[in-house]
């Protein structure tokens, strides 16, 4: 069996002015390090009442998985950027 050595990762934010976030990644990097660098990407930070998380496969990804856990087989995966408001 062939071993994954990278993963496209495509990250959307349907409120940013920005184009997708891309790169390609190793297996073992955190879903947590891919948020941190889409919200640089897309210039957005944590503010009080709100949260961002990414999103894949119509769930939320915790921040402790890994990009191979969350692709599983596929050679790439999509994550969208999710701004959640909490009222407060």
């Amino acid at each position: 069996m062939e071993t994954r050595t990278a993963i496209r990762v495509t990250v959307t934010f349907p409120l940013g002015k920005e184009g997708p976030d891309q790169a390609t990644l190793t297996p073992d990097t955190t879903v947590g390090y891919v948020l941190t660098q889409a919200m640089t990407h897309f210039g957005v930070s944590q503010e009080p009442n709100v949260v961002f998380y990414l999103s894949a496969h119509g769930e939320k990804q915790e921040p402790t998985r890994t990009l191979g856990q969350v692709a599983g087989e596929a050679e790439a995966v999509t994550f969208r950027l999710v701004k959640e408001i909490t009222q407060g």
